[in-house]
């Protein structure tokens, strides 16, 4: 019982300060209630200020004079642009634009246009340029001059004159018309390019329809010369026959001949020689070259190859007729950047990467062989790209 009465026993500090603070919590939760009661508002007539408010958005002469100050504003900005007057928006220059009635800041924002690159194609291109307002672009479009444009008017012009030609037509034999000759039968240059190099080529007209085939003649104007054309006797299918037989023959044999006695060092081999070989044409030759300066030269005759879509068969065909005499070109593998490494063909970006951080963490290689130690490099990768690496 003692233990009790101790435990809820309070000293006059203790009961002092319990005191206060219930006195305290009964002043905040009585205050709001008696606050309306102890203090009094004045009431603010807003009437008089919402009155001239309204007076205001009813003032119908300062809505006039508003509306009549911006026409006037309006009118006298029209008058002072300048008349427009014809330009290249692709070769105008800055001044030129301020001329034209455009700010400082929109010419140069079409200078900048241009010096990106950008060029305008048609008129309505110039519409794209930020802050050209429509008013701007509908007085200067009927000014709008492009060279494209120019051109096309010239060539238009060109295609009239071409046209006002007198066309005469008179019998002919398309096998040995002159270009004059076909050009005053009214044939296009188009067609009569075309013809000549059908024929400089070997072709021939063996009947009068033939020349209907050519690319660039209308049905309608072939039709109108069938009548003129005459083929003469060396035209003839038997002539031409013993013609296209002997001359097959005789470049058969040269070729053949040629064939037999051309070899070519694969490392020196110009494009010409290179298609002196059977198989090999001009793309054929090009590709050949084109990865042989790629690798710095070929060490082995089996590395042709390799070129870019070049069929095993050609290669087995050409094959007899290949030597190699010349060094290769090697890279420095203490040296060499990242970009030299991943410009050889037989090493890209991850591989030149792996031999830079191997360099650059165990030091210079002291052999070429060293390169083994890459345990990412498989033996076909090391055989193939040893003959291509050095130490100076």
């Amino acid at each position: 019982m003692n233990k009790l009465k101790d435990f809820f026993h309070y000293t006059k500090t203790e009961r002092n300060g319990a005191f206060v603070l219930i006195s305290l919590l009964f002043i905040f939760l009585v205050l709001p209630l008696l606050y309306p009661y102890l203090f009094t508002h004045e009431t603010i007539d807003f009437s008089e200020f919402e009155n001239e408010i309204n007076a205001f958005e009813k003032n119908t002469n300062f809505t006039e004079q508003k509306t009549y100050s911006s026409t006037t504003q309006k009118e006298t900005t029209k008058i002072k642009l300048p008349d427009p007057f014809p330009f290249d928006p692709n070769t105008t220059s800055k001044e030129t634009f301020i001329q034209l009635g455009l700010s400082q800041k929109l010419a140069s924002t079409i200078i900048n246009f241009r010096n990106k690159g950008g060029r305008f194609y048609k008129k309505e291109d110039l519409k794209k340029i930020y802050g050209l307002s429509d008013d701007q672009y509908l007085r200067l479009k009927p000014f709008i001059l492009l060279e494209k444009q120019e051109k096309l008017s010239t060539q238009t012009s060109t295609a009239v004159e071409e046209e006002k030609q007198v066309i005469t037509l008179f019998n002919f034999d398309p096998n040995t018309a002159t270009k004059e000759e076909l050009e005053r039968l009214g044939l296009s240059a188009k067609a009569i390019k075309n013809m000549l190099n059908y024929r400089a080529k070997g072709g021939s007209f063996r009947k009068k329809d033939d020349l209907s085939k050519i690319y660039g003649l209308p049905k309608e104007q072939f039709l109108s010369l069938k009548p003129y054309i005459q083929l003469s006797e060396k035209s003839t299918p038997q002539h031409q026959k013993e013609t296209a037989t002997t001359t097959s023959s005789s470049l058969q044999t040269k070729k053949e001949k040629n064939v037999e006695s051309t070899i070519v060092d694969i490392n020196q081999a110009s494009v010409e020689e290179w298609q002196e070989l059977r198989g090999i044409g001009p793309y054929f030759a090009k590709k050949i070259i084109t990865f042989r300066d790629a690798l710095g030269g070929f060490h082995s005759i089996d590395q042709i190859a390799e070129t870019y879509n070049l069929p095993d068969s050609t290669f087995q065909q050409i094959k007899p007729f290949l030597k190699i005499s010349s060094s290769i070109k090697a890279i420095n593998i203490n040296t060499a950047s990242i970009e030299t490494f991943k410009a050889h063909p037989y090493i890209d970006y991850k591989k030149a990467k792996l031999i830079l951080q191997f360099r650059k963490m165990h030091g210079d290689f002291q052999q070429v062989s060293d390169i083994k130690k890459i345990k990412a490099f498989n033996d076909e990768f090391i055989q193939k790209i040893t003959p291509y690496l050095k130490i100076e």
